[in-house]
């Protein structure tokens, strides 16, 4: 997959998936909750950054630069932000899977409930003190 390309919108995938094996759904939600948990760890990862360049930029003298502080947490920030957006989209496609499980009486609304809440806790892992994550809930 080249960097120019994105995923497909997720009304497709939702029509997608209809054709696929239970199989391979299985096998992309594997995927996708491994994802998520990549993403989480690298917004933890770079949560760490951002906090040491804070305090880094706190014992500068005030004649010396800051702007290569400045720019790292503001990259730090951005590459947090873009990965929360694509965990809630993650999070929607594991979402469209399960529902799509359950329409093919393969899964029960409950163990759709469970494996989302699992999802979720997931995700919530590299929330930090700011307040509520956004994400799926249901």
């Amino acid at each position: 997959m080249s960097s120019n390309s994105s995923p497909i919108e997720l009304g497709h995938f939702i029509t997608a998936i209809k054709d696929i094996s239970q199989e391979n759904i299985e096998s992309v939600k594997s995927q996708l909750r491994n994802s998520i948990t990549k993403l989480v760890e690298t917004n933890q990862e770079l949560q760490v950054e951002i906090e040491g360049s804070k305090k880094k930029l706190q014992q500068l003298k005030p004649e010396e630069s800051h702007d290569d502080l400045r720019d790292d947490i503001l990259l730090f920030q951005e590459s947090i932000d873009e990965n929360e957006k694509v965990i809630t989209d993650q999070q929607l496609r594991v979402a469209a899977l399960l529902e799509e499980l359950v329409a093919r009486n393969l899964i029960t609304e409950e163990a759709k409930r469970s494996e989302l809440q699992e999802i979720m806790k997931i995700s919530q892992q590299g929330e930090g003190k700011e307040g509520e994550k956004e994400g799926v809930y249901l």
